[in-house]
C-alpha cells in the first residue's frame, strides 16, 4: 500500500461521486425514453441507486477528512497504515534468544509449577 488511507478514501469518494452522476443521468434517460411501468420501475430503481452512491460517497468523503485529520495531528500515517506496511514473513531471531517482535510467533504452553 503506497498511498495513505485518507488519499486512498478521498479516491474512493471521487469514484463514488462520478459513478452517482452518471447513474442520475441513466434514471433520467430511462425517464425519457421507457414511458410505461416498466420503464418508471427501472427508473426508480436507478434513482435509488444515484441517491446510495452519493450517500457512500460522501460517507467516504468524511472518512477522508477524519482520517487525514489523524494523519496530520500523528505527524504521518496512523498505526493502522504503518501496521500494514510492516515487513511479512518470516522473521529470525537472533542470538539473544528474544523475540523479534511479541506480537508475532508461536507461544509454546507452559505447565504452572
Amino acid at each position: 500500500m503506497t498511498d495513505s488511507p485518507a488519499r486512498w478514501c478521498a479516491a474512493l469518494a471521487e469514484l463514488l461521486a462520478d459513478v452517482s452522476t452518471q447513474v442520475g443521468v441513466l434514471a433520467a434517460r430511462i425517464v425519457e425514453d421507457w414511458s410505461d411501468e416498466r420503464g418508471r420501475a427501472q427508473a426508480e430503481r436507478a434513482a435509488v441507486l444515484h441517491r446510495e452512491l452519493a450517500r457512500d460517497a460522501r460517507a467516504a468523503e468524511e472518512l477522508a477528512g477524519t482520517l487525514a485529520a489523524q494523519e496530520a495531528a500523528a505527524g504521518g500515517i496512523p498505526l493502522v497504515g504503518q501496521a500494514l506496511r510492516r515487513r511479512r514473513g518470516m522473521q529470525l531471531g537472533g542470538t539473544a534468544a528474544e523475540r523479534v517482535d511479541p506480537a508475532l510467533g508461536m507461544r509454546l504452553a507452559e505447565q504452572p509449577d
